[in-house]
């Protein structure tokens, strides 16, 4: 497939595989049954070495319960713009890994993602 020639787009692209796989606590292994590639290309996607092809592309964003805009950089914002449905971004099992995480931070480090979430949503409403 022609992706854009952009520089960095393969390692953002891997970058935000890795992350999304990190933030479901998924293994690599795991990974690759569910969108039916080898862990060694799970990695060369995660390294940037390789990008998925549009059909793997979308079965990467369905087992890592994003969209395909997500991954290829798309922010929220232009999806938003666009008309699109955010409802991937936030679905049951991201809130509950994020919960998860909170649950394992300190007092004060959740604190201070709460007053990170306070100040992003008053900048946001802000900005509309």
């Amino acid at each position: 497939m022609a992706w854009p020639h952009k520089p960095g787009f393969r390692e953002e692209v891997g970058h935000r595989i890795r992350s999304r796989r990190l933030l479901l606590d998924l293994k690599q292994v795991e990974l690759g049954r569910l969108v039916q590639v080898t862990i060694n290309q799970i990695k060369k996607y995660e390294k940037g070495q390789d990008v998925p092809s549009a059909l793997t592309l979308l079965r990467v964003a369905r087992a890592l319960e994003t969209t395909t805009d997500f991954l290829l950089g798309r922010d929220a914002r232009e999806v938003a713009l666009a008309g699109e449905s955010e409802a991937a971004f936030f679905s049951d099992r991201t809130v509950s890994a994020i919960n998860r995480r909170l649950r394992g931070m300190s007092k004060e480090g959740r604190q201070r993602i709460h007053a990170m979430v306070v100040a992003f949503d008053k900048q946001t409403r802000t900005e509309e």
